[in-house]
């Protein structure tokens, strides 16, 4: 691929669909990228045990997760950085969001750890009905379903890669971001109406793709990135340049450096075959 040295994507909406495997054409479009000379990243809000599929996947060289707190080599399992809340400030999160009736998702370095009650964009959705976590637990085993995040994270007093909250009405996730703007020092992503996603401040794909450029010796102008909505906001005004599918959000689509067809039709495949 000529001028491009590294191709990294995002998952759910961009290259995955309803949780369903990578299919054949986009996971050999990536190998076809490999082949040519790039290097190949996921840049992901799901944490490692999340990844399905691309665990094995010989293509891929890094794995960026839970929205830029952790690297790691995809092919040793090296970590080569992680940025998690600590202790303390994971706890005050969950303090603070508490009065909005929050329900809790918990990323530690052991595992993922989602409220009973809880249910985030990664959950399959049943049309009329509760969401539920029946849909995650087929995804992936390393999902654990809790009554307690917080009694998690104090258990295992740890810190914390990403939180992750969701919220009876639109009117109350509003009210808890602000809570959480006010308080500082993380960063807030809004994933939809009902949902927010938190890291430390710094932390996100954006700041992680940069930083994996600079250890790799890799210019950031020569890496191209997919993407579609929420926590990909960060990878938009880069060097790099950001890919929108085209069922992305509007924000995204109206930031992005070019466009592509719809993860239905596997449009980043499209994309990285016509530059081949």
């Amino acid at each position: 691929m000529t001028g491009i040295d590294l191709v990294a994507f995002d998952l759910d909406g961009t290259t995955i669909n309803n949780h369903r495997p990578m299919t054949r054409r986009v996971a050999d479009a990536f190998a076809a990228a490999k082949a040519s000379g790039a290097a190949t990243s996921v840049v992901s809000g799901r944490p490692t045990d999340m990844l399905g599929s691309l665990l094995g996947a010989e293509w891929l060289d890094w794995r960026i997760t839970v929205n830029g707190a952790c690297v790691t080599d995809a092919r040793t399992g090296e970590v080569r950085s992680r940025r998690p809340l600590a202790y303390d400030d994971a706890l005050e999160v969950l303090a603070t969001g508490a009065p909005f009736d929050a329900a809790w998702n918990v990323f530690l370095p052991d595992g993922s750890y989602f409220e009973r009650k809880c249910y985030s964009y990664m959950v399959s959705r049943d049309k009329g009905s509760r969401p539920s976590l029946h849909g995650l637990r087929r995804l992936v085993s390393g999902v654990r379903s809790v009554g307690s995040a917080e009694k998690v994270v104090r258990t295992h007093r740890s810190d914390v890669d990403k939180i992750g909250a969701s919220f009876p009405s639109p009117e109350a996730c509003q009210a808890a971001a602000a809570a959480f703007e006010d308080r500082g020092g993380l960063e807030v992503v809004h994933m939809g109406p009902e949902e927010l996603e938190l890291t430390r401040a710094g932390v996100t794909k954006g700041s992680a793709l940069g930083e994996l450029c600079r250890a790799s010796g890799i210019d950031e102008r020569r890496a191209v990135v997919f993407g579609d909505s929420g926590n990909d906001v960060s990878l938009t005004g880069r060097p790099c340049t950001f890919v929108a599918v085209a069922n992305a959000t509007p924000e995204i689509a109206a930031a992005a450096d070019d466009h592509c067809p719809s993860v239905d039709d596997d449009g980043v495949a499209q994309w990285i075959e016509a530059r081949l």
